[in-house]
This record gives C-alpha cells, structure tokens and sequence, in this order.
C-alpha cells in the first residue's frame, strides 16, 4: 500500500519592516512684532497749508520757513513717545535740520520742579554730548555758547557743538524747549557757515511751535 506523503510547508514569507517614521519638519515660530519699532507719520495729515505741520497725536503744531520741506517724520521709542521731523532747506547747504518732541515723563516733571528749567537744560546738553561722543570721539559741546531764553513763555536754550567728519570740523546747533508738558528741540548739522545762515528761520520756527 502506498502511503500518501503530505506536501512540505510553503517558506514563510518575509514581512517588510514598518517604514521608519519620517521626522516632522516643524516651521519656526514667526518673530514677535517689536511694538516699539518706529513707524512713519502720515504727512498728508500732518501737513496743511502755509508750510504748517501739525501732529494730532501728540498734540504738536509748527510753521517752517518758505520753501522748507518735510522730508519724513517717524515715531519710535517706547510706546511711540519720541518724534523726530527731518527738514531740508531750500538751495545748496549743508545744514540738515529736524525737529525732535516728546511729552515729559515723571522724572522730568519732578526735576523741573527740584533743580530747575536751566539745570535740566543743561543735563540734556550733557547727556547729547556723551552719546554723540561714542560715535564721535571729538564731539563736544561749546560752553560759551550757551544761551538761555524764553519761548512763547517756555524757558529755551541754544548752543553749539563741534566735531570732525573726515577731514572736515563740523558743528551741531540746538535750540531746546520745554514747554508745559513735553519737550521741543531743533538740532542742525552742517557747515559751520551754512548752520549760521539758516540760524534766524530756526528760531522763526522755535517762536511758532504750540505744544506739547
């Protein structure tokens, strides 16, 4: 009798290994927006006729000379205080003038009160000359041209200061204000020559500035 062999198992059959997981790219997180950085005043707002300018916002209004432009204005600073107007006179000179306001904040409300107008004055002088020196090593303030004065009845200063661009000594004219609640400056870089020959239109505008 024949016996009836039974056929051999089928090889098992290989299983492929699992696909290894694919690591998930992850996007970087967007950059915070820095609420501080400095944004452009709306000129077409700003300026009205007659050369007026005049900043809602903070409150601000001046008249520049004719045929003076506004060449752009920005906010920056914490929360937008500061402010800064940059001017060109007409014809060919060197002087680059702005106009810079900010309202107070209380450590300059208290040293009005303690030291005075003319010492905060004078502290702001100083302080501008030890920032400006860290660019410009020979930056410094010329004493003697120290003059104070009133504004519309807000005491004011004005002075010069002296540094090097390249080859050439160069000044820095100020005219500083401090009005009922903030504070008002035009500053002016240039030749010396071309400084002095615009210095009555810059106090013509000083003279016209209402507010802060």
């Amino acid at each position: 009798m024949t016996i009836a062999l039974a056929p051999p198992p089928p090889p098992p059959v290989a299983i492929p290994p699992a696909p290894a997981p694919v690591a998930t790219r992850l996007r970087p997180a967007p950059a915070a927006t820095d609420p501080n950085a400095a944004e452009n005043i709306d000129l077409a707002l700003a300026l009205g006729p007659d050369t007026r300018y005049h900043d809602a916002v903070r409150g601000v209004s001046a008249t520049f000379p004719e045929g003076w432009k506004v060449q752009s204005a920005t906010r920056w600073g914490n929360d937008h205080r500061e402010n800064t107007v940059f001017l060109a006179p007409p014809g060919d000179t060197s002087a680059r003038p702005s106009m810079y306001y900010k309202p107070y904040i209380p450590g300059e409300v208290a040293a009005l009160t303690t030291t005075g107008a003319e010492a905060l004055l004078r502290e702001r002088a100083r302080k501008k000359e030890a920032s400006r020196v860290s660019g410009v090593p020979d930056y410094q303030n010329v004493p003697e041209s120290f003059a104070f004065f009133d504004v519309n009845g807000s005491p004011a200063m004005s002075y010069f200061a002296t540094f090097t661009f390249g080859n050439q000594v160069m000044t820095e004219h100020f005219i500083r204000m401090l009005g009922p609640n903030g504070y008002v400056m035009f500053f002016t870089k240039g030749k010396f020559e071309d400084v002095k020959a615009i210095m009555p239109q810059l106090r013509q505008m000083a003279g016209s500035v209402k507010g802060p």
